[in-house]
Formats: C-alpha cells, sequence, structure tokens
C-alpha cells in the first residue's frame, strides 16, 4: 500500500490467478533497496552534484522580516530625469522598489524603461535597516501617516504592519498553471506581493507579471499573515516556509494509532482482508471524530484512484486483444535463450527506463500482463517478474519528471535537470543490478 503503483501490480496480478500480495512481502526486497540507498547517499552519491541556491537564500537570516512602505520623489531630488535602474534606489540591498505610481497610477514600465519624475510615489520592500538608509537619501522622503492604495495593490494596512516572506510552490493542479501573473490580476486577487519566481535553477525577479506560471515553480511570497494563510488555503500552493496551523486532537491518537495496528497487522495476517480492514479502519476515525469528514474527503487523491480505474482497463484491454501476448512472445524470442534471470533483468530495466518518461502507474498496468505472460512463455513462476516490474516503476531517480515527487524537489531545491541523472543513474544502476540476483532468491522461479 506504499504507492498506487504496487496496488496495480497487485490487483492485475490477482486477476491473472496469482495470489494476492500481503502486507509486507514486498518489504523483503524493499528494506534492501532502502540500505542501499542510505549507504549510497551517505557515503559519495550526494557528492556528484554542487550545492544549488533554492529560493530561500535569497532571504537573509534575520527571519525574512521586512516591511512595505510608501516614498516619495521630491521636487529637488538629484535623480530627476535619470532611470529608475541607474539610480542608487534600485541598487540597495537592503531594499527594493516593488512598484512606481505617478498621477493616481500605476507606471507599468519596468524600472530599466521608467524616469524619475518628481511626484513619483515608490513601493518599498526594505528591512528597519533600509528604511535608514532611504532617510539618509536626499530627495526622498517616507510619507507619513498615509496608506498604501489597497484598491490599486490588493493590500490592507501593510503599510504599518510587518510583513512576511514565504516560498510556496505550484503543485500540479493549481489553476494558476500556464497563467501569468497579469492574467490572474494576483496582487488584486490575493494581496500578496511575488517578488520572485525560481524556475529550473533560476531565480527570475524581472518582468514578473509577463512570467507564465509552470508547476513546480517556486514563488517567492510577501504579504502580511493573513493573506498568507488565505492564500495558502485555496490549495494552489504547497507552503513550503511552514506548515498550517492544526488543532491537535491529542486525546483522540490511541483510536487513531490502534486503528492503523490493526489494519497493518491484520493485513499482513489475512491479506485477502486488507479492503475490508482498510474501510473498517477509516470508519473508525471517522465515527470517533479522529479526523472531520470534510478533510477526510479532502486528503483522498481522486486522481490518482481514477488513474487506477483507467490504468486497470488499459491493462485488461492489453489482454483482450493480446498485444500482451504478441509482446510477451516477442520478448521470449529474444532473451528467452538466455534464462529466466536474464529476461527478468531486461524486464525491470524495460519498466525502469519507461517510468521515467510517463507514469509510474502506467507502467505498470503496461508492463504487467506482459510479465505475467513472458513468465508463462518461460514455463517459471511470474510472481519474480510482477515483483521486477513492481519495484522498477516506482525507482524513478534519473530524471525530475519521472515522478510528482521528483518535480516538487526539483522546484523548490534549485537543482538543473541534469543533477538527476548525475546522483540518480549509478542509483538506478546499481537498484537494477541488485534487483536482477536478489529477486529470483526471494522469489525463485
Amino acid at each position: 500500500i506504499g504507492t498506487s503503483t504496487n496496488l496495480i501490480a497487485s490487483d492485475i496480478a490477482v486477476k491473472n490467478g496469482l495470489e494476492p500480495f500481503s502486507m509486507f512481502e514486498v518489504g523483503k526486497l524493499g528494506i534492501i533497496f532502502v540500505g542501499i540507498t542510505f549507504a549510497y547517499l551517505a557515503f559519495g552519491g550526494r557528492k556528484l552534484i554542487p550545492s544549488r541556491d533554492t529560493l530561500a537564500a535569497m532571504i537573509d537570516s534575520d527571519g525574512g522580516r521586512e516591511y512595505l512602505t510608501q516614498a516619495w520623489i521630491s521636487d529637488d531630488s538629484p535623480f530627476l530625469g535619470k532611470i529608475y535602474s541607474d539610480t542608487p534606489l534600485a541598487k540597495r540591498r537592503r531594499l527594493r522598489i516593488i512598484e512606481v505610481s505617478r498621477d493616481g497610477g500605476r507606471v507599468r514600465k519596468p524600472l530599466n524603461e521608467t524616469t524619475v519624475e518628481a511626484g513619483d510615489r515608490l513601493l518599498l520592500k526594505t528591512r528597519v535597516s533600509g528604511v535608514m538608509e532611504m532617510n539618509e537619501t536626499e530627495g526622498v522622503s517616507f510619507i507619513p501617516g498615509t496608506q498604501i492604495d489597497s484598491d490599486s495593490l490588493g493590500l490592507e494596512h501593510i503599510r504599518t504592519e510587518s510583513a512576511v516572506m514565504m516560498e510556496g510552490i505550484i503543485g500540479p493542479e493549481s489553476n494558476l498553471v500556464g497563467k501569468t501573473l497579469k492574467e490572474l490580476n494576483f496582487r488584486q486577487r490575493y494581496g500578496v506581493l511575488i517578488v520572485a519566481v525560481h524556475r529550473r535553477g533560476r531565480n527570475l525577479r524581472n518582468r514578473l507579471e509577463r512570467i507564465k506560471l509552470e508547476f513546480g515553480d517556486t514563488l517567492l511570497l510577501e504579504g502580511t499573515q493573513e493573506k498568507m494563510n488565505d492564500l495558502f488555503i485555496e490549495k494552489d500552493f504547497i507552503n513550503l516556509s511552514k506548515p498550517m496551523d492544526q488543532p491537535f486532537r491529542t486525546t483522540k491518537a490511541p483510536i487513531a494509532i490502534g486503528a492503523l495496528l490493526v489494519f497493518m497487522i491484520g493485513g499482513a495476517l489475512v491479506p485477502f482482508m486488507i479492503p475490508i480492514l482498510a474501510l473498517t479502519a477509516v470508519l473508525v476515525t471517522l465515527v470517533t471524530k479522529c479526523i472531520d469528514t470534510q478533510d477526510a474527503y479532502e486528503a483522498v487523491e481522486w486522481r490518482v484512484i481514477f488513474m487506477i480505474f483507467g490504468m486497470l482497463g488499459l491493462g485488461l484491454c492489453l489482454q483482450e486483444v493480446q498485444i500482451a501476448d504478441i509482446l510477451a512472445g516477442y520478448t521470449v524470442d529474444t532473451f528467452g535463450k538466455a534464462g529466466p534471470y536474464v529476461v527478468l533483468g531486461a524486464m525491470y530495466l524495460l519498466a525502469a527506463v519507461l517510468t521515467e518518461l510517463i507514469s509510474n502507474n502506467a507502467v505498470a498496468a503496461l508492463l504487467t500482463p506482459i510479465a505475467i505472460g513472458v513468465a508463462i512463455a518461460l514455463g517459471v513462476d511470474s510472481r519474480p517478474f510482477v515483483i521486477a516490474v513492481m519495484f522498477a516503476s516506482s525507482a524513478s531517480f534519473v530524471t525530475p519528471i519521472g515522478y510528482q515527487t521528483n518535480t516538487y524537489v526539483y522546484g523548490a531545491g534549485g537543482y538543473k535537470f541534469t543533477d538527476f541523472s548525475r546522483i540518480g543513474l549509478p542509483l538506478a544502476i546499481i537498484l537494477w543490478l541488485v534487483a536482477s540476483f536478489a529477486i529470483p532468491v526471494l522469489w525463485p522461479f
């Protein structure tokens, strides 16, 4: 039950006449994989990739707490007539010009195309030290007692409130994917500023309004704590800075732990009862109010469930039109003379390569019927071949697109595409060799 890939492969195997997989049956090889991976990373593998700067590195060490405030350009400012990007205002380390307002409206040109004029109002992101620097700058003054225009910026009372800076990553089902900040009317909609966008190892700061957001983009967000909470509640973002505050129901902990233990132990002893035990455990936690019904509903990955049903149907289709039998026969004709050990290794390798390019669930649904057909054609037990597909389909380390977890880490960690290949390819090869020798030992032909 560790991943939906295991559920798909197991269900297809049962429908083809194999005995159901017990709760911890695959754990024999899983523990070996975990141990080898830990040793690989601890004793050298981690040195294969350079240290990358994450978006969090852009936040100074004082906790990221800053202030948003306004200043104005005086009539005798020495910067009049100059381009903003050429003035010291745009080069201060402790403050940044977020926006320029003129004649009651925002100046939409970038700073490197905007000329300084008397009366310009600047929306600044700054720390206390930045405020002190600005106070000493000739020709620029802070506006006392003036509210930031919340109608145009979507910010309320930020003038007098401490702003917080947080990281959020765009999820695969976010409504923001494929849209620009301008199209989303982001500031007015959320009341939060996007200070920078991090993508594929690059920190994008300029012309943010025109950047089309993508799955895996990490955004550096700034605004009041209240606005931040509202933003993350909508679930278009995954909060990387800190977990959302949730009330803990400590008195219910024994019930939840007990339900989980009964499910796991019962599933290990009576494998065919796993669905009933799982449903019973869920009902117990709901009836005893360990979790609210709405929270339970939202926790279900419906997309994955429908994908599982769809993949099972696809696997059945391959069997009905005998494509699985044809591919199995071709595999046996090509590698059969070398023996089942070589064929099993080839099957694992095929699944491992495909899972780097397409969904791991799709790989399991496509190859499990073929693996069973190959085993039947060779006259050996099908279980080792199903295990090979099961593990290889989940062992996605070589590309950041092979699995959603990889994509999250790819964006949030500031990695490059080739970083995954550097550290993942040797590990994938090691696990392939280990699986080719260990599976026939743990599950004899």
